[in-house]
């Protein structure tokens, strides 16, 4: 009998063992395959809505957040890439002058990097931002090197460009089911000549329609500030 018991228990333990062994390879691998998010928060990049960030964490994803102002390049191991809404044209010249960083984004896009960028982060993408300022008597044009990810240029408008609340659809399924849609809003007074033409965005209130946002496999990019939870698709894609 007292053989039994001892040969139950081993049994027992060896279960156990096998059990936490099992546990601890799940564990493992779960962090490994964990994708890492890097997402610009500094003075330039500081709209997020935190919803946003929260089911980006609830659907398994890790935040690691940089300063495209005082960073010198992207996190390590970073799968995915963020660039919030904000005001890079008044860090134009900060922004300009990191050229690292400004290397690491647009190698990092060019190569593939999953990447949302919205308004201020869409922006920092282009190849220039002219900022129009008063100086002296005169009004002068100023020129500052963004990413260059993107073939294009932001420009000053001097008024509302686009303002209020949206609904957008892509005409081809990328991050959006076929025939979903994402709220969003836009708020913003410079304009790009390549706003993108992938997306058909509705005003709500009024029905009118336009074109907007540059959406392909990998990337979404655009004016538009996205709210996820309005379709937590987007933020599982």
């Amino acid at each position: 009998a007292e053989v039994t018991i001892i040969n139950k228990s081993s049994s027992k333990e060896t279960k156990q063992n096998k059990k936490q062994e099992t546990t601890e390879k799940i564990t493992s691998t779960e962090l490994i395959t964990k994708p890492l998010i890097a997402v610009a928060r500094d003075e330039a990049f500081c709209f997020y809505y935190e919803d946003n960030l929260l089911l980006l964490k609830e659907y398994g994803a890790d935040i690691a957040y940089f300063s495209p102002l005082h960073d010198k390049e992207l996190p390590e191991g970073s799968s995915g890439l963020l660039l919030g809404g904000g005001y890079p044209e008044l860090y134009a010249k900060e922004l300009s002058e990191n050229i690292s960083m400004r290397n690491s984004i647009k190698t990092a896009f060019k190569n593939g990097l999953p990447t949302v960028a919205e308004c201020g982060g869409f922006m920092y993408l282009h190849t220039y931002i002219h900022n129009i300022c008063e100086e002296n008597a005169g009004v002068q044009d100023h020129v500052f090197n963004m990413a260059g990810a993107l073939d294009g240029e932001c420009y000053f408008k001097g008024k509302l460009v686009r303002f209020g609340y949206i609904e957008l659809e892509e005409k081809h399924s990328n991050f959006l089911l076929p025939g979903e849609k994402i709220r969003a809003h836009e708020f913003h007074y410079y304009d790009s000549n390549n706003n993108g033409q992938d997306c058909i965005a509705v005003k709500p209130a009024t029905g009118r329609k336009y074109d907007c946002v540059i959406s392909k496999d990998n990337y979404w990019i655009g004016f538009p500030h996205l709210y996820y939870p309005s379709n937590p698709h987007f933020a599982e894609n």
